[in-house]
């Protein structure tokens, strides 16, 4: 009976199993997978988008037509480097007076024939009348002026007027007396311009022609403010020599073919004391100016898009280094610091004893008298 028990019991066993309630299989869980988080696109403002467009115009042209009467090789060269490597633009340069760039930008426009792109000269509402009658002029608001709009030092790029046909790009010390001083002993140095009718100096003034809208015409107008008409009057009897190559009015001083120049800004003889030229910057007792120096967006530019790059460029903070690094002009943003290209251009800025601001108005006058021909007459020039 005992083998029939363990049937028995191993019967039941197997029906227990049977009727066991049986836990379903258990299914994997699917856990879903957390997705990246996707950045948000950025706002670009219709501005923004719009310079990204000339940005890219501007590589298509591929070059600017700029002409200049301020292009020293190292500022040609930080230019030229700039607008090449960063912007794949190729800059030429037509490099002559400012009188004389004028009116190939107005024959141009006159003819149709256009090439000028930019014009960078110097503060000539003479010259700037000339442009906006040949219809020469276009408004251009450089995107830096809106981006940065607390940088600018007084009315910053609207320094000259306020329709942006002419942006500021610096400002310029003028017109120092400048003297050779291999020619001069020390204690002859004059102090004034006063000092300049002593007979000592017949034959040996040498000064940029005041018969044009430039550095000897502004000077002249200049010194009739501080000294009047009556100072010109007697330099008659000096016997100044008048050149209206601003080059060839620096070289002569530089190598002491003439003992003193007037009518140049230090900008445009910087070149000569670099390569060590004698020569000394004397900030005469009447006081010196300041001019603001312009920059013309042309109409009709066959480059539009490369030259608003370029202008762009100049008014940033790295183009105003530029600017003062290689031309020795002032920046007309407050964070830029001003650093004298040479010591002896520090040392005159250091001495000047009185400013004058010589602003839209004060030009106008100036450029009143070039017109009427008051040296011309005076001096019996041509």
């Amino acid at each position: 009976h005992l083998s029939s028990f363990a049937l028995g019991l191993s019967l039941l066993l197997v029906f227990v199993a049977c009727v066991q309630p049986q836990k379903p299989a258990t299914a994997p869980v699917s856990v879903p997978s957390t997705p990246a988080p996707v950045a948000p696109t950025p706002k670009v403002s219709p501005g923004e988008a719009a310079w990204a467009n000339v940005l890219v115009a501007a590589r298509r042209e591929g070059r600017v037509n700029f002409y200049s009467i301020y292009a020293p090789p190292e500022f040609r060269g930080a230019v030229n480097k700039i607008m090449g490597d960063r912007y794949g633009i190729t800059t030429d340069w037509l490099v002559g007076r400012g009188a004389e760039l004028v009116e190939r930008i107005r024959v141009e426009q006159r003819s149709k024939q256009y090439m000028a792109d930019v014009h960078f000269t110097g503060f000539s509402v003479a010259l700037t009348e000339v442009l906006k009658d040949a219809g020469a002029l276009t408004p251009f608001t450089p995107p830096v002026a809106n981006l940065e709009p607390g940088v600018w030092i007084g009315k910053g790029i609207d320094s000259i007027n306020d329709s942006r046909e002419v942006l500021t790009w610096g400002v310029s010390s003028t017109f120092p007396i400048i003297v050779n001083t291999k020619a001069v002993r020390p204690e002859e140095y004059p102090k004034a311009y006063r000092d300049l009718l002593h007979p000592r100096w017949k034959g040996k003034i040498v000064m940029a022609d005041p018969t044009i809208p430039g550095g000897g015409g502004y000077q002249f107008g200049q010194v009739k403010v501080t000294n009047g008409l009556e100072y010109w009057e007697k330099m008659k009897q000096q016997d100044i020599t008048f050149i209206r190559d601003f080059g060839e009015v620096g070289r002569r001083v530089a190598t002491g073919e003439d003992s003193v120049a007037l009518g140049l800004t230090p900008d445009l003889i910087v070149a000569y004391l670099v390569a060590g030229a004698p020569l000394k910057f004397v900030a005469p007792e009447e006081g010196v100016w300041k001019g603001f120096a312009p920059m013309y967006p042309i109409n009709n530019a066959p480059h539009p898009n490369a030259s608003k790059v370029l202008m762009n460029w100049l008014l940033t903070k790295e183009g105003q280094e530029v600017v003062v690094r290689t031309l020795g002009r002032e920046p007309i943003r407050k964070d830029v610091a001003y650093q004298a290209p040479h010591p002896e251009i520090e040392a005159f800025l250091r001495g000047v004893a009185k400013w004058y601001m010589r602003d839209w108005q004060a030009t106008k006058e100036m450029d009143a008298d070039v017109a009427a021909g008051v040296a011309r007459k005076l001096f019996g020039l041509k």
